[in-house]
């Protein structure tokens, strides 16, 4: 955002896209089949078959970043998991995504240990605020089935206030029958990069610079398991 990359510094943030039902095991076996940057839009559809059952995923990141030297950016991210059957043994059962997780981890204003992140409602948390001393601020807004927060690398059942290197993960409980779609939607939106801030800039490069699946912070689809606390 204004030439700062708000997932930089050390150790680096980024976004991933996880799947950790036991239903979608070995994800390695997911083929890349498109993907494409056209003007502020960057997507990828992977495809793959789970005991027979064919199925895919779509991953779009919209830029609708402010007017340079603004200090604000926003970006739509879309998720399309859809259920494509095993055609012709029907009755097919439904292909169960459980769950969906989505891991963002913003190092605001480039600086990773020193953000502080809240989620609300306390109750059932949709919404996450992360700031930075700086005044950069990052609210992310979408409808999980649930929303953690995880503080220096350790998920937990609080929602904060907490500081150091935060991040947070939202999850979904998915289940497709074929034919079957279904699209998650989640804004992220960022405020706050003043000009004076020193960050660390982004690398010169208009595919990186503009969040390709690869680019702006690491979008990908892996399994990973985290520790509880």
């Amino acid at each position: 955002m204004d030439g700062t990359d708000e997932f930089g510094g050390s150790p680096a943030g980024g976004d991933s896209i996880e799947i950790n039902g036991v239903n979608l095991i070995p994800l390695s076996d997911l083929t890349p089949q498109s993907s494409s940057v056209s003007g502020n839009t960057a997507q990828g559809t992977f495809t793959g078959t789970v005991f027979g059952v064919n199925f895919s995923i779509g991953v779009q990141y919209i830029l609708l970043g402010g007017s340079s030297g603004s200090g604000s950016s926003s970006i739509d991210e879309i998720i399309t998991l859809k259920d494509l059957g095993a055609p012709p043994i029907p009755p097919n059962p439904p292909l169960d995504f459980i769950p969906v997780v989505d891991t963002f981890d913003a190092n605001l204003n480039a600086t990773p240990n020193n953000d502080t992140l809240t989620l609300s409602p306390s109750d059932a948390p949709t919404t996450a605020v992360q700031t930075d001393p700086t005044g950069v601020k990052l609210t992310y807004t979408g409808f999980p089935s649930g929303l953690a927060l995880i503080s220096n690398g350790i998920s937990g059942t609080g929602v904060g206030p907490s500081t150091g290197n935060e991040a947070f993960q939202a999850d979904w409980y998915i289940s497709l029958y074929p034919g079957d779609s279904t699209t998650i939607s989640n804004t992220i939106s960022l405020s706050g990069q003043g000009s004076t801030a020193v960050g660390v800039p982004l690398p010169n490069s208009a595919a990186i610079a503009l969040a390709t699946l690869t680019g702006l912070g690491t979008v990908a689809i892996i399994r990973r398991k985290r520790a509880k606390v």
